[in-house]
């Protein structure tokens, strides 16, 4: 079946007319609709222009998808022509706005999300629910994306739950997500309480309305929709009732191929027959219909024949074609760096970037991402759709800002400022400036003079001016004005010797970075943040779409001369091409949509991305309960792409995507994601086998792009091409943490030489030094420049005011030390829950008082960081608790100081004393039957990675603490040494792969595992038996401890992971005398004042990342 096919599908055949003839005779005006097949965004746009400029003249109509918004409004706003533009989501506003009503506040996805937050947040609530991500709100809008689908689709409330229950519970879940109806009858009854139930009730009774307003719309333009369900037909038949003309665009589908073969050409089809045919019966005048058909367009014959395989992967396998291009990348920067260099390099060879769309799994994940790639070419991209900048608040403010300092005596640029934030005045001087506005009109001089004047006449007329409200007015006024003078005098300095765009560009961004504008934003982000997450959304993505496009136009025409009034013009043009989403993404060209949005684009080059699959992460998570069976807290993690029923839909969107590709498909996937390997999605496996994979695996491209982006960024150093390639960098990569060292490492590739200290300087500093701290003696063999800093110079850290690792760690640290010894001499349990709930209360409440000035209780995100230290202070001290249970090794000294006020002596090769200084955390000891004590240390870690003690990081002297704790505590108390441990305050993510069962069992053994120190123990059968209870020597078979690093396999027999942490009381004295040794070493070459900056790597990561003094050294870095 050809193109002409879907005027036989509808029923109609060219210029076809529905009425007798007398019945056209009676009605002067009929209702003529014309299908025209074509594209979805700009070639449609073109299309329909033929037909439609000479028609327009009134209140004309466009009903168009998402996708072609930004293509379809610069076309009508270049030709100046008077239409409004509508997608489906907006028709109901505009009926609700013609019928003079307010539309109501429904059910739509920002009120779900936010409803779903507040019963996710809601601690009465006892659910679990199933989410991809540990966050609450993500959790929500997981949630409210789901139930949006189905309501989508047709389904009422009341099917909501049964269609859950039967559809969605697959085997690797079915243990939790019953709970998630919990929810979902919460929801459905705060929906009730609001006396409707979703936006599709809403905008049926609007088409109802509709039917009953004696309007008439002229002519309506429909695109090619996104939505082919009920509701749309029954929107569009309602408006399409009151034209007078239509045009209306089908899918189009490549000649010779079936129906069938194309979802979305079906649903499309149906849809259009039964509207065809609700407005014939509907209709009181004769319903002309005509059918335009598009032009024939070839294909390539591989690609057809991929789109055919896709269908029936009975049909033949497509043959090797430069139109399939296969791409397998490292890791997900890779395949991104990779696809925006394919796209650019399409441009360049004369592509429009309006014909390239990019879609993929998980695209809300890196679809800024790429934008940034695309922007830092000069390409820009479009994700999803929304409002454009220009009518944005924060673009307002600049705009108003711009035009005031231009004409500063008219008010209206001032009365248009003054409703923006950001501005710096007190809300006393704000509302002073708008009455006098209102008051004195819009010369702002002239008011000022007309005020004076008054004032002048009561103290002419002998009136107390000193009581007179003109007096009050004029010196409020006066001041206001002053202060707002005062606020923007910096930037109208730079304003006024401005002479290019560029000086323009650079005016701008450094008063909101430096003035009052983002202080003021960030107040109100955060306030937002905690009651309407929507606005905090919408804050933030204007604030990036306005710094891109200014950084744009500075990169652009920089070098350009212009003046205020000019560049306040570029500015305005620009801004209304930029659209703002709830993404925060700009919509101008290389279009990019999610998968199933994909399906309703025609495009002539695809890029689907993303193609590969993914595990199952189990995430304990502080917003959530407790799960009674297994213990832990839950929010187990589903990727949709992993569950039958959605990746069949996938599929199905990937092969319709695939179908309306007119030239080219470039499929990409990356086969690691951190420390899970990842392979392609099953879909694409046997194409794989068959055709040419371009296998870029073998190295991390993007590391090397970031290697030469910093080489190429120092050689332009001093030169005017570096501000600029600076900009392109900041676009390339964004506000990261990676990006913000970029211009330090650029400084440090400038020397080539190691950064050293002089040593007869050092020497004076340290030669006499006999007293220094375990932790000191790993600072300096982790790096000796940083050493000096801290201990010679006597340098400080930078203090920020934020709640760092090292931060949650001191108060983990602080919270143990003191409800350890209570809980101790209280003889407490890990079984006495209450008793120790209460004690942590009340030592965290205490200690957050103090705790990094008070930064929890400063609101916004810190709230849920609270939460979430106050939940790892539980866990810690339930996990300390529970091993102590599980062991007869007691806690003897808790904070354990060696040696006496000096320190623990020792003596040096060349016989004089030195002192070391150190806290153990814990030191436990047990008694054993011949009477025989035995000590253990442990050392508290509540960082983000699991500590390696072993004997290459005790060697090295990175990991001195437990064992020359050990060597003190067995000395001065006369003990023989059992163990050494780091102890990890921190809940483990567990992680479990896609075809594992989530069984308890499973999940038990692994949380055990995780919960074990590390660190080595005496390989002595009793040792091992009083450090975890329920291991028994003597019963062979499978044994996990929940403390000491010990498993064993069926046979009893310590695994292979855990057998080099047994050691003999030989190998633990040889441990322990190989850190004596690397004691005495590092104590010489302090003496010596060796400090040159040569850092060691600990578990294969640099300390320069994360080095406050890593701009003072200039030690050659590579990135």
């Amino acid at each position: 079946m050809n193109n002409a096919g879907f005027g036989d599908i509808l029923n109609v055949k060219t210029s076809a007319v529905s009425g007798s003839a007398e019945d056209t005779m009676n009605q002067t005006k009929p209702l003529s609709i014309t299908f025209v097949t074509g594209p979805a965004s700009a070639g449609f746009a073109e299309t329909l222009m033929d037909h439609m400029t000479r028609s327009i003249t009134t209140d004309q109509l466009f009903i168009i998808s998402s996708h072609a918004y930004s293509e379809m409004q610069t076309m009508l706003t270049s030709r100046h022509l008077p239409c409004r533009l509508l997608t489906r989501q907006q028709i109901p506003g505009w009926i609700a706005q013609k019928a003079g009503i307010e539309e109501t506040d429904v059910a739509d996805e920002h009120s779900r999300i936010r409803i779903l937050e507040e019963i996710l947040a809601d601690p009465d609530m006892d659910f679990q629910f199933l989410s991809y991500s540990d966050h609450p709100e993500t959790a929500a809008r997981d949630l409210g994306t789901l139930i949006g689908r189905l309501q989508k689709s047709g389904v009422g409330p009341e099917q909501l739950r049964e269609i859950l229950k039967r559809k969605f519970v697959s085997s690797a879940s079915k243990a939790r997500f019953h709970d998630l109806l919990t929810v979902l009858e919460a929801y459905l009854a705060v929906l009730r309480k609001q006396g409707r139930l979703s936006r599709e009730d809403f905008a049926l009774d609007m088409a109802r309305i509709l039917t009953r307003l004696n309007l008439n719309t002229g002519s309506v333009f429909t695109g090619v929709l996104d939505d082919y369900d009920y509701v749309t037909r029954k929107l569009l038949a309602a408006i399409l009732l009151k034209a007078d003309t239509v045009y209306a665009a089908l899918p189009q589908m490549t000649p010779g191929r079936e129906k069938q073969a194309n979802a979305h050409y079906r649903r499309a089809a149906d849809f259009y027959r039964d509207l065809v045919r609700e407005i014939r019966i509907a209709a009181d005048r004769p319903v002309n219909i005509q059918y335009i058909p598009a032009q024939e367009t070839t294909r390539p014959s591989a690609l057809d024949a991929l789109s055919r395989w896709l269908e029936d992967s009975a049909n033949p396998m497509p043959a090797d074609d430069e139109s399939i291009r296969l791409v397998q990348c490292l890791t997900m920067d890779d395949e991104l760096l990779l696809a925006a260099g394919a796209i650019s390099e399409l441009v360049t060879k004369g592509v429009s970037p309006s014909d390239i769309l990019v879609t993929g799994a998980s695209i809300g994940n890196w679809h800024d991402r790429l934008s940034r790639l695309l922007a830092a070419g000069g390409l820009d991209s479009v994700y999803y759709q929304g409002d454009t900048l220009a009518r944005s608040s924060i673009f307002g403010y600049f705009s108003s800002l711009l035009g005031w300092l231009e004409h500063s005596s008219d008010s209206a640029f001032l009365s248009r400022l003054l409703q923006y934030q950001g501005l710096g005045l007190t809300e006393s001087e704000r509302q002073t400036l708008q009455r006098f506005i209102q008051a004195q009109g819009p010369d702002i001089e002239g008011g000022l003079k007309r005020l004076q004047e008054m004032w002048e006449a009561e103290r002419n007329s002998g009136t107390d001016i000193h009581r007179s409200d003109t007096d009050q007015e004029l010196k409020d006024v006066t001041t206001a004005l002053a202060h707002l003078n005062q606020l923007t005098g910096g930037l109208r300095y730079q304003l006024d010797h401005a002479q290019t765009t560029g000086d323009f560009c650079t005016a701008i961004l450094d008063h909101a970075q430096h003035g009052t504008f983002l202080p003021s934003m960030q107040a109100v982000w955060e306030k937002a943040k905690t009651e309407d997450v929507s606005l905090a959304n919408s804050l933030e993505q204007q604030w990036k779409a306005f710094n891109r496009m200014i950084l744009q136009l500075q990169r652009s025409f920089g070098s350009e001369a212009s003046s205020l009034d000019e560049f306040r013009t570029l500015m305005d043009q620009t801004a209304d091409e930029v659209i703002v989403t709830t993404q925060g993404q700009r919509q101008l060209s290389v279009q990019m949509e999610p998968l199933h949005s994909a399906r309703t684009i025609h495009c002539r080059h695809l890029f689907l991305l993303g193609a590969g699959s993914d595990e199952i992460p189990v995430l304990p998570n502080p917003a959530f309960l407790t799960d009674q069976e297994t213990g832990i807290l839950i929010a187990a993690g589903i990727d949709f792409r992993n569950n039958r029923d959605w990746a069949d839909e996938s599929a199905s969107d990937a092969s319709t995507a695939i179908a309306n590709t007119g030239e080219s498909v470039w499929i990409s996937w990356h086969i690691r994601n951190q420390d899970q390997e990842l392979e392609p999605a099953a879909l694409f496996k046997p194409l794989i086998q068959s055709l040419t994979v371009d296998d870029r695996s073998d190295r991390n491209v993007a590391e090397d792009e970031f290697l030469q982006d910093s080489i190429r960024l120092q050689s332009l150093k001093g030169t005017p091409e570096y501000e600029q390639f600076s900009g392109i960098l900041q676009m390339k990569y964004g506000s990261s943490e990676r990006y913000a060292g970029l211009l330090e490492k650029a400084d440090a590739w400038i020397h080539q030489e190691f950064g050293t200290v002089d040593k007869t300087a050092a020497t004076s500093l340290f030669a006499d030094t006999d007293r220094l701290s375990v932790t000191s003696l790993e600072s300096y063999n982790q790096c000796p420049f940083r050493f000096f800093m801290q201990r010679g110079v006597k340098a400080k850290d930078p203090k920020t005011f934020e709640e760092t690792s090292a931060d949650r760690g001191s108060f983990l640290h602080a919270v143990l030390s003191e409800c350890l010894p209570i809980a101790v001499r209280n003889g407490l349990r890990s079984q006495d829950t209450e008793a120790l709930r209460s004690l942590l209360e009340e030592t965290a409440s205490r200690l957050l008082t103090t705790h990094n000035r008070r930064i929890l209780e400063s609101g916004g995100l810190m709230e849920y960081e609270k939460t979430a230290l106050l939940q790892a202070a539980a866990e810690s001290l339930d996990l300390v608790m529970k091993q102590g249970d599980s062991s007869e090794f007691k806690p003897e000294w808790l904070e354990y100081s060696i040696g006496d006020r000096h320190g623990f002596p020792m003596t040096l090769p060349d016989g004089r004393r030195f002192y070391l200084t150190g806290i153990a955390d814990r030191a436990d000891v047990w008694t054993a039957s011949d009477g025989t004590r035995y000590g253990r240390v442990i050392d508290y870690k509540s960082g983000r990675d699991r500590k390696a003690l072993n004997r290459d990081t005790i060697e090295s002297g990175l990991k001195l603490q437990p064992p020359l704790y050990l060597h003190a505590l067995a000395q001065e108390k006369n003990l023989q040494p059992a163990g050494m441990y780091y102890d990890r305050l921190k809940t483990e993510v567990l992680k479990l792969k896609a075809d594992q069962s989530p069984a308890s069992s499973l999940l038990d053994e692994k949380r055990r595992s995780t919960r074990q120190m590390t660190g080595y123990t005496l390989a002595d059968p009793k040792i091992l038996e009083a450090s975890d209870t329920g291991y028994d020597p003597d019963s062979p078979g499978l044994f996990v401890s929940g403390s000491i690093p010990l498993s064993t396999t069926t046979k009893g027999a310590p695994k292979a992971a855990c057998a080099r942490s047994l050691v003999s009381s030989e190998e633990m004295s040889e441990l322990i005398a190989l850190a004596v040794t690397k004691c005495q070493e590092t104590i010489a070459a302090i003496q010596a004042g060796d400090m040159k900056a040569d850092p060691q790597k600990d578990d294969g990561k640099s300390p320069c990342t994360w080095c406050p003094f890593r701009t003072a050294c200039h030690r050659r870095q590579t990135p």
